[in-house]
């Protein structure tokens, strides 16, 4: 689910259904369909400066994710595909900078990066950040920002602009 600046909600359903976007009202209590284009099931999401919401990467499979990027557009209620991400991503973490732009970092790239023993493969992860720029709809690869987190770590932005991942959803890591 992403709230929206205007208190309505986008919504999505998970696995075969990820195509199978809705867009609820809260005031009138009403649904309206907005099936997106990709399985966007097991992606990350932020909120663009102008309202529009960001939905990075999705499902092709158990832990096999999409290089795909779709922006939902709350006047039109209507999707449009972004340039792809270099690298698939299934379950990302997609976090809103100070200035606008979005950072997705982690998530799977084909197989299991915790499986149940507990131990972290790191190959098994996107390990290079990327940030999405709405204003001029392109990505740019952070290769100098290279580091391996299970899927969905939880990110923050600071006050002085830094990043910090201080968990994720998945096993423990130590906070960068």
């Amino acid at each position: 689910m992403a709230l929206l600046h205007t208190g309505e909600v986008l919504m999505w359903d998970g696995q075969d259904s990820g195509f199978d976007a809705r867009f609820w009202n809260p005031t009138t209590n009403s649904f309206t369909p907005t099936p997106s284009s990709d399985n966007i099931f097991c992606s990350g999401h932020a909120a663009l400066p102008d309202g529009r919401i960001l939905v990075a990467g999705g499902h092709a499979g158990a832990h096999v994710g999409i290089s795909d990027a779709n922006v939902f557009n709350r006047t039109t209620q209507s999707w449009f595909a972004a340039p792809p991400m270099s690298i698939d991503h299934w379950y990302p973490t997609a976090t809103t900078l100070a200035d606008g732009r979005v950072l997705v970092t982690a998530g799977e790239i084909g197989c299991d990066g915790l499986p149940p023993d507990g131990s972290f493969h790191p190959e098994c992860v996107a390990t290079i950040p990327e940030i999405y720029n709405g204003a001029t709809n392109t990505w740019t690869r952070l290769v100098n920002a290279s580091m391996a987190f299970p899927y969905y770590p939880h990110v923050f932005v600071l006050p002085d602009g830094r990043v910090l991942v201080s968990s994720t959803a998945e096993g423990s890591i130590s906070s960068r």
